[in-house]
């Protein structure tokens, strides 16, 4: 006998909730890096609308070059979290590899592709991510990430008819309602569920 056959729909259904809650548990934490991701971008975004208010509009770009490090306190984060020899589970895997691809596809867009995609860049990367995000809280069962998501691809279709100048500050809005404002959301959630 097989252990399909052994299980009851209960424990069937028992197994794939632990595993979801353990993926929540694993990505949603306290919110914590839903928070520093909606932050960062922001101030990013930021510092290039106001470099492109200036002389220095020629380097508007700089303060993305800010953005591996980003990403490097994200993995040091997460490693420090979580053993690398604690077993993730499927849902786990999904979202971290998911994550990673999503990442490496964006930087190589913004620092390899820019000069081919010029106003189309913030667009479709609030496009992407809000892919992310939308399937992250797709598997988390989280609603807020889903409707996060969903703003974000929203923001980054109407950022097709927003001047080039201006798209910028559509990124920054969009971090803060795609990862910042969730984030307190998921935070909030955290500290009733361990009562912190």
């Amino acid at each position: 006998m097989s252990l399909q056959e052994k299980m009851s729909p209960q424990e069937s259904l028992a197994i794939i909730q632990n595993m979801i809650q353990d993926a929540r548990d694993r990505f949603s934490e306290s919110g914590h890096i839903y928070v520093f991701w909606g932050g960062f971008i922001f101030i990013l975004a930021l510092a290039q609308y106001i470099l492109l208010q200036t002389p220095y509009a020629w380097a508007n770009y700089y303060p993305y070059f800010l953005t591996p490090l980003g990403s490097l306190y994200s993995a040091r984060y997460y490693r420090k979290k979580k053993p690398a020899s604690k077993s993730q589970n499927r849902i786990s895997r999904l979202i971290q590899q998911l994550w990673i691809v999503l990442s490496i596809n964006i930087l190589i867009l913004a620092f390899f592709f820019f000069w081919a995609l010029q106003t189309a860049l913030i667009p479709i990367i609030l496009i992407l991510s809000g892919i992310g995000v939308i399937i992250s809280g797709t598997s988390l069962q989280e609603r807020i990430i889903i409707f996060a998501g969903i703003a974000s691809n929203v923001l980054g279709f109407l950022a097709f008819w927003v001047e080039l100048d201006t798209q910028p500050l559509v990124l920054a809005i969009a971090s803060l309602i795609s990862y910042f404002l969730p984030g307190l959301r998921l935070r909030q959630q955290y500290k009733r569920r361990h009562e912190v």
